[in-house]
C-alpha cells in the first residue's frame, strides 16, 4: 500500500530515465542483502507447504518467481528471496562483460501496465557474476541463472560462449536458462532458427552432464526461453529441437517486439514490450507447448499482473510462473499477494494444494 502511494512520485523523479529507479532499487536491495539482520526482518509469508512442488528434483516452495532481467548481476537476490518469491532467476549473464544499448533504454506505459526495454543484456560478465554469487552465498529458494550470447560473439559461436558461462557459474545455480529470444541484443533471436537451435541446446545439455560428472554433483537442468512472436511453424521447429536435444524445460515467454500491442502513444522504433499487453500471447504459447509436449515443465512469464492471471497460466499448462513488470508496478508485496491469491483460488476451486491442482489439469490436458 505504501509503495503504491509513493509510486507516482518515484516514477515522476525518474521520468527521463526509468533505469535510474531500477538502479536505486537494486542498490538498496544489494545493501540489504549484505546485512543479515535486515534480511531477518524481510521474510515473505509461508503457506504451510500447500504451494510447494518439486521439479527436476528441486523443491519450489511457491509457484511465483522473479524473472530474469531485474537482478542482472546477481547482486541483490538474497533480499529479493525474502519478498515472497518461490524462486529467483538472475541475469541475463553473458560470458564477456558488456554495457548494453545506449540510455534511455527503459520506458514506462502505466496506462497499459507495460514496460518497453531496449537493454541489450548489460551485465558485468560471467566471472564477476560468479564472484558476486560466491559472496552472497545460498538462499532459501531455488536460484536460476539466465545465460545469453555476448553481443560481440558471432551466432555460429554462440554455443562456445554460453558453455563458457555455464562452466563458470555451474556450481552456483540450481538451473540454467538459455535465452534465445531477446529482441534487443544482436543475433540472439536468430538462435531460435532450426539452423542453430538444436546444436546450441544439445551442446548445453551435454555440457551440463559433463560438468556434473566432472564435479561429482547432480546434473543441473537446462531450460530455454522462447519468444512470444514465433509463428506456429517456428514454434513447432523450436519444440522439435527442445525434444531432440533433451532440454529440461521451457520458459515461455520473453518480451514481444510488436510495439503495436501498446495503446498509449509513443515514438519508439524498437524494444521489447513486457506487462499486461503480453498476457494473452504468452497464454496461447503456454497452452500450445503443453498440448504438444505433455511432460516437459513450463515456466509461464509475460503479462502476469494478478493472482487470477497466474492461476490461469498454471491452468493452461505452466508448472511455475514468473513476474517482472508486475513487481515494478505493484512493489515489494507483489509476490506475496500473488501467492496468497493463488492459494485462495485453489481453495475456492476445492483443491487441497497445488500438487492436486497440477494432477487434475495434467489429466484434463492429456
Amino acid at each position: 500500500m505504501i509503495y503504491k502511494t509513493l509510486r507516482p512520485w518515484f516514477f515522476e523523479l525518474s521520468k527521463k530515465d526509468p533505469e535510474v529507479a531500477h538502479e536505486v532499487a537494486v542498490g538498496a536491495l544489494k545493501f540489504m542483502s549484505r546485512n543479515k539482520f535486515l534480511l531477518s526482518l524481510m521474510r515473505g509469508e509461508l503457506f504451510e507447504g500447500r504451494l510447494t512442488q518439486e521439479l527436476w528434483g528441486i523443491r519450489f516452495p511457491k509457484p511465483v518467481g522473479l524473472a530474469a532481467g531485474f537482478d542482472k548481476n546477481a547482486a541483490a537476490y538474497p533480499a529479493l528471496a525474502t519478498m515472497g518469491f518461490g524462486f529467483i532467476e538472475v541475469g541475463t549473464v553473458t560470458f564477456l562483460p558488456q554495457s548494453g544499448n545506449p540510455r534511455p533504454r527503459i520506458h514506462r506505459f502505466p496506462k497499459d501496465q507495460a514496460l518497453v526495454n531496449y537493454m541489450g543484456f548489460p551485465n558485468v560478465g560471467a566471472y564477476k557474476v560468479a564472484d558476486n554469487m560466491h559472496k552472497a552465498g545460498t538462499i532459501g529458494v531455488p536460484l536460476g541463472i539466465s545465460l545469453g550470447k555476448s553481443s560481440c560473439t558471432h551466432v555460429e559461436d554462440a554455443s562456445l560462449d554460453c558453455i563458457s558461462s555455464l562452466r563458470t557459474l555451474y556450481k552456483l545455480g540450481d538451473y540454467f536458462t538459455v535465452c534465445v529470444s531477446c529482441p534487443n541484443s544482436p543475433g540472439v533471436r536468430e538462435l531460435q532458427h532450426k539452423k542453430y537451435l538444436f546444436h546450441l541446446l544439445k551442446e548445453m545439455v551435454d555440457s551440463s552432464s559433463g560438468f556434473s560428472a566432472a564435479l561429482k554433483i547432480k546434473r543441473k537442468p537446462v531450460l530455454v526461453k522462447i519468444s512470444p512472436d514465433l509463428s506456429r511453424r517456428e514454434l513447432d521447429d523450436v519444440l522439435e529441437a527442445v525434444a531432440d536435444a533433451g532440454v529440461d524445460g521451457i520458459v515461455a515467454t520473453n518480451t514481444t517486439a510488436d510495439l503495436d500491442v501498446l495503446t498509449s502513444g509513443h515514438s519508439l522504433k524498437a524494444g521489447g514490450v513486457s506487462g499486461a499487453p503480453l498476457f494473452m500471447r504468452m497464454l496461447e504459447k503456454v497452452g500450445y507447448i503443453r498440448a504438444n509436449l505433455k511432460k516437459i515443465p513450463i515456466i509461464g512469464v509475460g503479462g502476469i499482473m494478478s493472482s487470477e492471471d497466474a492461476y490461469e497460466t498454471l491452468a493452461a499448462g505452466a508448472n511455475l510462473v514468473q513476474i517482472y513488470t508486475s513487481f515494478i508496478y505493484n512493489g515489494p508485496s507483489a509476490a506475496n499477494e500473488m501467492n496468497a491469491g493463488i492459494l485462495a483460488l485453489l481453495r475456492e476451486n476445492n483443491f487441497r494444494d497445488i500438487r492436486e491442482f497440477n494432477r487434475f489439469f495434467c489429466r484434463l490436458l492429456n
